[in-house]
């Protein structure tokens, strides 16, 4: 009863409810993405090419087509979060997200699955807008339990997705992960439209932060040490994102061919999510 209790008064503050809200719609979104982009080469593998294409060429386009697009699109989405708000934005990458990815599990070459992973870039960016949205609703004195919530929402589902994915991979093949994750997106989505409130007061116009792109970006480097960091995160993607298409086509060379691949694979990818989360709790993410 008192959990009970806890829980009622916390959802009767708004600024709680919504980060509560975001933090569902978070893991929901973590664990749906999550259980795809570790098979994504097995799926490359199964679906063929249809121009002949290398497979290994295009296992690695699948990844940099989305990161690519994803990178010339963000500013964009920034930009009109600044004008129309941050909620909007979330639905979008949610219900968009989750329209791409139900179509993903119709595709018949690898070719049709680069080029919409290269949309999925241009339309998703969710853990960026679901911060900025939960970074604006808290009080400034609780905005970094905020963000620790979103974060904890988003490694535990990075950790569970991997190996849920690789089971349903399993048993009912590629195309149903696709279908699983559509649904958690939508259904995140439909939480955060008729969960979250958002109080939002755009900017006027003229006003300070709207300098453009380039003088917004010579403002973050003069921070001390933000360009370190950036260069050190540089690395860090580039090493992880090097084995990313490599990795799901090792581990079957290392199983016999009666042994389910997808779990294994997911249980590899999803152990070094959770130790990465884990580790964070106490060195910073």
């Amino acid at each position: 009863m008192y959990f009970l209790r806890r829980i009622r008064y916390a959802f009767a503050i708004p600024w709680q409810r919504t980060l509560y809200i975001m933090f569902i719609a978070q893991l929901m979104t973590a664990i749906g993405f999550s259980s795809i982009w570790p098979f994504f080469p097995l799926y490359v593998n199964e679906l063929g090419s249809s121009t002949g294409m290398s497979l290994e060429l295009l296992a690695g386009l699948v990844f940099s087509a989305q990161a690519f697009t994803m990178m010339i699109a963000s500013p964009v989405w920034g930009n009109l979060a600044d004008r129309y708000g941050r909620k909007l934005m979330v639905e979008r990458a949610m219900f968009g997200g989750s329209a791409i990815l139900l179509l993903m599990g119709f595709v018949q070459s690898a070719e049709q699955l680069v080029i919409l992973r290269a949309i999925q870039g241009l339309i998703t960016g969710k853990i960026a807008a679901a911060n900025a949205l939960g970074g604006s609703v808290a009080p400034h004195e609780h905005a970094g339990y905020g963000m620790g919530l979103l974060q904890v929402g988003q490694g535990t589902g990075v950790a569970l997705g991997p190996i849920i994915g690789g089971v349903i991979a399993d048993r009912w093949g590629y195309s149903a992960t696709f279908y699983v994750t559509a649904v958690l997106l939508l259904l995140g989505g439909r939480l955060v439209f008729f969960g979250v409130q958002e109080h939002f007061k755009p900017r006027p116009a003229g006003a300070k932060g709207q300098a453009g792109l380039r003088a917004a970006w010579r403002e973050i480097y003069s921070f001390a040490g933000v360009p370190v960091t950036f260069v050190l995160q540089f690395f860090s993607q580039l090493g992880f994102n090097l084995l990313a298409p490599i990795l799901p086509l090792f581990i079957p060379t290392l199983l016999g061919p009666a042994q389910e691949i997808n779990t294994f694979t997911g249980l590899v990818v999803g152990i070094n999510a959770a130790a990465a989360t884990i580790s964070s709790l106490f060195f910073g993410p």
